[in-house]
């Protein structure tokens, strides 16, 4: 359970902040640690953001979510924050999950994308019966997280994470409001 005391929510905070960060540094292409220690440290504030004190289930979960966040979704981010149509890569190629309408449409690109990041995490919270906000608040949070980066801005955090463009923010942006999501929803649920 959730600790909603002024400790816990301050941990809550915290947490929230490590996941902004972890996120920025996961999407950098500049690898501060190493890409794996960084989705992993990211999944494992998220995961604590469940509120569970099941060992077990922190550690599948962040694995989990280490899965999820790993195939990349370049291509619709870069189309949205640009608002261009989708193109292949430098490359001519498409993310590996792209096909018909995935490469026309941004929004459906966007939605299929943060299904896989939510996707690994269901098995788990089937098993262990519990944290069944997590995928929710990763699938809601990262959609609404493209919208709300044409409408909010946050200039005052290029002071403390390493923000090039308006592509950072958007990631600074789903990180913050899927933790917060989830937060906020397990005091409901």
């Amino acid at each position: 359970m959730i600790d909603y005391t002024l400790v816990g929510f301050a941990l809550a905070m915290i947490s929230i902040v490590l996941c902004v960060v972890l996120e920025r540094l996961r999407g950098d292409p500049i690898d501060f640690i190493s890409r794996t220690v960084e989705k992993a440290c990211y999944g494992w504030f998220f995961s604590l953001l469940t509120g569970s004190d099941n060992f077990y289930f922190i550690l599948c979960s962040t694995i989990a979510f280490a899965f999820g966040c790993s195939p990349s979704w370049g291509i619709p981010h870069g189309a949205f924050v640009a608002n261009r149509p989708m193109a292949p890569n430098r490359e001519g190629e498409w993310h590996w999950w792209q096909y018909g309408i995935l490469r026309t449409s941004i929004g459906a690109a966007i939605t299929a994308r943060a299904a896989l990041w939510a996707l690994p995490m269901l098995p788990v919270c089937w098993y262990f019966n519990e944290g069944w906000l997590a995928p929710l608040s990763i699938f809601v949070g990262y959609i609404a997280a493209f919208p709300l980066s044409r409408k909010v801005n946050i200039r005052f955090v290029t002071k403390y994470v390493r923000v090039r463009e308006e592509w950072s923010e958007v990631e600074i942006i789903r990180a913050f409001v899927a933790a917060t999501l989830l937060y906020t929803l397990g005091y409901f649920f």
